[in-house]
């Protein structure tokens, strides 16, 4: 049963992701994708999904539904790992490393709605989160697009380097932009996503013709 629980999620998540940043561009009225709006919320119920399909694909190990069971009698119901900023401080953060950078980038407290928050940069540039217990933000996903130009590609690392440094321990935007160009010269045209790890933080980076630059930002769950 779980299997086909998450099976359907996943498959639904595609549809919509695929759809959201399709709508990004080109108005998709007759699936409630009209505006960029629209699709921001598109992506952030795709993000949701996603989530979902995580929770409920069973474990490698083989571990039986009355043990998550088990786990839930026992109370331990709030062990969704977050990043160390809450919404709040990620946008203090962001605004002061953009100001660093000198972009005109500022981005007041975005409001939440079902867990999930987003904000768009520019008409190139937009992320969307999702938040847990307290506005924690548990992850963000970045999407850029441009015109292929090196204006629109400067335009994206420096989107991803204000983002790393608003999610790292960093204080000042120097000591971001050199990891995340080594994260972008490690990616190979047509090759699978890669990532990199600091200060307990995975930062996953992907391109395709399709979809643009994508950059994710999750905690580490490792122990």
């Amino acid at each position: 049963m779980r299997d086909f629980i998450a099976f359907c999620t996943l498959l639904a998540c595609i549809i919509i992701f695929v759809a959201a940043v399709i709508a990004l561009f080109k108005p998709l009225p007759k699936l409630k994708l009209a505006t960029k709006k629209d699709a921001l919320i598109g992506l952030g119920i795709a993000f949701g999904l996603f989530i979902v399909t995580a929770i409920v694909i069973p474990s490698p190990d083989g571990e039986s539904a009355e043990q998550d069971e088990i786990d839930l009698a026992d109370g331990d119901t709030d062990q969704q790992p977050t990043l160390t900023v809450d919404l709040e401080a990620f946008s203090d953060r962001f605004d002061m490393f953009a100001e660093q950078a000198d972009l005109p980038w500022r981005m007041e407290r975005p409001s939440v709605e079902d867990g999930t928050f987003s904000h768009t940069i520019n008409e190139n540039l937009a992320l969307i989160g999702n938040v847990g217990a307290k506005d924690r933000i548990t992850q963000i996903l970045l999407i850029g697009t441009g015109d292929g130009s090196v204006s629109s590609g400067i335009e994206v690392f420096m989107a991803m380097t204000v983002l790393y440094c608003t999610t790292s321990q960093a204080e000042d935007i120097k000591q971001c932009g050199p990891k995340v160009q080594r994260l972008l010269q490690s990616f190979e045209d047509g090759g699978t996503a890669v990532e990199t790890k600091s200060d307990g933080v995975v930062y996953n980076y992907i391109r395709t013709p399709a979809t643009g630059s994508m950059m994710t930002i999750t905690p580490s769950v490792e122990s």
